[in-house]
C-alpha cells in the first residue's frame, strides 16, 4: 500500500512537472534530471510540488487540458464549493444548476434551460385589517375588493390543478415582509400581489401590472409610497433588493408572468368595461414584492377614483371576471414554462 502511495505521489509530481511546461511553453524535464530534482529536494521540492498542483490543475481545468489527468483532477474538486441554494444559475461539472435568486450569474438567460414549473401559488390580497387601502366614493375599501378577488382566484386555481395559498383569508393586519414571507415558506413558485389604483383624474379606467424594479416616473413613485405605507423595510434593503434584480434572473421571469396577466385582464375587462385602458406592464419598486424568493408581480385591477369603475368592482360578477382573468394569466405563464404541464379540472 505505501509502495502504491510513493508511485501516486511520484506520478502527481512528474504530471505537475510536464503540466507546468506545457503551460509555459517549456521542454519537459528528462527522467534522471526529474530522479536528481526528487533526491536532492526532498521536503521543499514535495511543498512545491503541491502549490503548483493547484496552480497548474486551476490553469489546466480552465483551458480544458485535464480531462487525461483523472489523479490532479480528484486533487483539484478535494476542496467542495460553496453551497448552492435554489434559485439563481450556476455552473457545476459542466451542467446548469439553480441557485438563489438573490445572486445571479448575469447575462441573459434562456428560459428554456430553466428547472421552473409552477404548481404553488401565493395570492395576496393587498392591505387588511387596519390598512384599508383606498376607498371609492361611495365608500367601498380596496381590502374588501382585493380579499373577495384573491379568494375567487384561489378556487380557479385549485379547481384546475394548482395549489394556491393566500397570504391572508381574512380582514387581517399584514406588513409587506410578512405577506412575503408566507409566501416563502409555502415555497409558492409564483406571487400574485392584488390591488385597486386610484387616481387624481377621475376619468381614468385602467389596468397594469408590475414586477420589482426602479423607475424614473413620478406617479408610479408616488403609487409605490403609497402602497409602500405598510412597510418597514430600511432604505438598506430596497437598495441592495433594487441592485440584485438587474441581474436575476427572477426579474425577467416576473416580467413575464406581468405580461400575462395585463394581457388577460385586458382581453376579460374589456368586453364588459370597453373603456378601461391598457397602462402596461412596467418595473416599480413596491415593497410587497422584494421580500419574495420567487416571480412575483402586482397587478392594479381597476381603479375606484372612476365612479363608473368602483360600480363594476362592487359588482360580483365583474370581480369574477377579474379573478378569472388573473388566473388566465397564471396558467398561460405556467404553460410558456412547461408546454407539457397537465392541469386537473
Amino acid at each position: 500500500m505505501a509502495s502504491a502511495r510513493a508511485i501516486r505521489r511520484r506520478l502527481l509530481r512528474e504530471a505537475v512537472e510536464d503540466n507546468y511546461a506545457t503551460i509555459f511553453g517549456r521542454p519537459a524535464p528528462s527522467v534522471s534530471r526529474r530522479r536528481a530534482w526528487n533526491r536532492a529536494g526532498r521536503l521543499g521540492l514535495w511543498t512545491l510540488a503541491l502549490g503548483l498542483t493547484f496552480a497548474a490543475s486551476y490553469v489546466l481545468m480552465s483551458r480544458g487540458l485535464i480531462a487525461s489527468v483523472p489523479e490532479i483532477a480528484a486533487a483539484t474538486v478535494a476542496v467542495p464549493p460553496p453551497p448552492l441554494r435554489p434559485g439563481r444559475l450556476a455552473s457545476a461539472g459542466g451542467a446548469t444548476v439553480s441557485t438563489p435568486p438573490d445572486v445571479a450569474a448575469g447575462g441573459p438567460l434562456d428560459r428554456t434551460v430553466l428547472p421552473f414549473s409552477v404548481h404553488r401559488v401565493a395570492i395576496d390580497a393587498g392591505h387588511g385589517g387596519i390598512h384599508s387601502g383606498t376607498a371609492s366614493a361611495r365608500g367601498i375599501e380596496e381590502k374588501i375588493i382585493t380579499l373577495d378577488v384573491a379568494r375567487r382566484v384561489a378556487d380557479l386555481l385549485a379547481a384546475n390543478g394548482f395549489e394556491p395559498m393566500l397570504t391572508r383569508d381574512d380582514d387581517e393586519t399584514l406588513s409587506l415582509e410578512e405577506r412575503g414571507a408566507r409566501a416563502n415558506d409555502h415555497a409558492a413558485d409564483v406571487f400574485v400581489s392584488i390591488h385597486v389604483n386610484w387616481f387624481s383624474q377621475e376619468s381614468v379606467r385602467a389596468v397594469e401590472t408590475f414586477y420589482l424594479g426602479p423607475t424614473d416616473d413620478a406617479e408610479l413613485q408616488r403609487l409605490a409610497a403609497r402602497e409602500n405605507l405598510d412597510s418597514s423595510i430600511s432604505l438598506g434593503d430596497f437598495r441592495q433588493a433594487l441592485e440584485r434584480v438587474y441581474a436575476d434572473v427572477r426579474r425577467k421571469e416576473s416580467r413575464q408572468l406581468a405580461s400575462a396577466v395585463q394581457n388577460e385582464l385586458l382581453k376579460s375587462l374589456q368586453t364588459i368595461n370597453p373603456w378601461v385602458e391598457d397602462r402596461g406592464v412596467k418595473s416599480a419598486p413596491f415593497g410587497v414584492l422584494i421580500s419574495t424568493e420567487m416571480p412575483a408581480v402586482l397587478a392594479e385591477v381597476g381603479c375606484l377614483s372612476n365612479e363608473e369603475e368602483a360600480q363594476l368592482l362592487e359588482s360580483p360578477t365583474y370581480r369574477q371576471y377579474v379573478a378569472e382573468a388573473i388566473f388566465e394569466g397564471i396558467r398561460s405563464y405556467a404553460l410558456a414554462l412547461n408546454p407539457n404541464l397537465t392541469l386537473g379540472s
